[in-house]
């Protein structure tokens, strides 16, 4: 479905109208502007969900477990869950990881506690980010 391309009410489409109706117009033009912008591909999770986006740099260990990660939660909420959102390997020229990369979680208010990441390389350096629902 496609936005109309209409996204302000003008008072000169509705010359009949009484003059508090241009106050009116404001205020519902103040909301639709916002929605017709949110609507048209211009949501963000960080200024319209109640989530979490965290970005960090991790030299691998060995094995997963010594892959952790420790930060404070943001919501308003339990999390729910955390996604591994993006890996780049930082060590030579910022490629990503050619194996899946995953992380197990637990929280204890207020830190979300990365137990363990897998699919790391031991040894290289990695831009992490984490989402947080």
């Amino acid at each position: 479905m496609k936005l109309p391309p209409v996204q302000r009410f003008q008072k000169q489409n509705y010359p009949e109208s009484p003059d508090w109706f241009t106050r009116f117009l404001q205020e519902l033009n103040s909301f639709t502007e916002v929605m017709w912008n949110i609507l048209n591909k211009n949501i963000t999770v960080a200024d319209n969900l109640d989530a979490q986006v965290y970005t960090t740099t991790l030299l691998a260990g060995a094995s997963a477990s010594s892959n952790t990660v420790n930060f404070a939660s943001t919501l308003k909420h339990v999390p729910q869950a955390v996604i591994v959102g993006g890996v780049l390997d930082t060590t030579a020229y910022a490629t990503p990881p050619t194996a899946a990369v995953w992380a197990s979680w637990t929280f204890a208010n207020p830190q979300i506690q990365i137990n363990s990441i897998s699919g790391l390389t031991n040894g290289r350096t990695y831009q992490l980010t984490f989402v947080v629902l």
